[in-house]
């Protein structure tokens, strides 16, 4: 992650072996990223395009 100006930016995000990312994983890992967000004192959360895997 990256935070410029009031942006947490996530840049990457790579799951383990076997790990799918399902609608309830997404769910959680959205609410602990705006926690995140707010404890930092950003306004959003942007994923870079390939955020998601490499």
């Amino acid at each position: 992650m990256q935070r410029d100006g009031d942006v947490l930016r996530v840049t990457g995000l790579w799951l383990e072996d076997g790990i799918k990312m399902g609608r309830n994983r997404k769910a959680a890992l959205a609410s602990e990223l705006n926690r995140y967000r707010r404890f930092v004192g950003a306004s959003r959360v942007d994923f870079l395009p390939d955020g998601l895997g490499a």
